[in-house]
């Protein structure tokens, strides 16, 4: 096959196979689209992004660009304008309907309860490892919403507190830790 006929199939073969490869590492949980890789980024604030410029829409365009034009080329035996012209078109479709599908498909994610620390001022606790009376041990804290939480923990007068009391938190202390007295 010529030199058109080999482009069409490079990006068909090599795009399809990093397809796979991406869809293979997305569903054991490993995803190359992260900060870092030069991609443009959905902001779940802001359409803007649109993921038009991703791993994802990047891998469709080469592998639909391939198959589209190796079809128009080889099958149809369409000439090399209007086989790069249909390659670029089909190329250009799949790119927005992957961006699409992502688009949709990041509306299902859920951040679920955020957590403020802040909240758990008042609340009750139980110790779950030994609170010295200089340094800290460890709390689980009842969320709202049956969210646990363990959390570093204080003793507030500076008195031991054992494993399995429960505890009143009266303080935050840092983004991890609270102060906490005996009930």
């Amino acid at each position: 096959t010529d030199m058109l006929g080999k482009v069409f199939w490079y990006c068909a073969i090599g795009g399809t196979v990093f397809f796979m490869i991406r869809l293979v590492m997305m569903m054991i949980g490993h995803d190359f689209d992260s900060p870092g890789d030069g991609g443009i980024h959905m902001d779940t604030h802001s359409d803007a992004a649109f993921q038009l410029f991703s791993i994802n829409s990047v891998t469709a365009f080469l592998m639909m660009f391939g198959w589209g034009g190796l079809t128009a080329y080889i099958q149809f035996k369409l000439g090399s304008t209007l086989s790069i012209l249909i390659a670029i078109f089909v190329g250009i479709a799949a790119m927005f309907t992957i961006a699409i599908i992502f688009k949709l498909a990041m509306k299902l994610v859920s951040k679920g309860e955020e957590f403020k620390i802040e909240d758990t001022v008042g609340l009750n606790a139980s110790v779950y490892q030994r609170i010295p009376a200089e340094g800290s041990g460890r709390v689980n804290v009842s969320l709202p919403g049956g969210i646990l939480k363990e959390l570093d923990a204080v003793s507030e007068d500076k008195s031991v507190i054992d494993s399995f009391k429960t505890v009143k938190i009266v303080k935050v202390i840092d983004n991890n830790t609270v102060s906490v007295r005996k009930i």
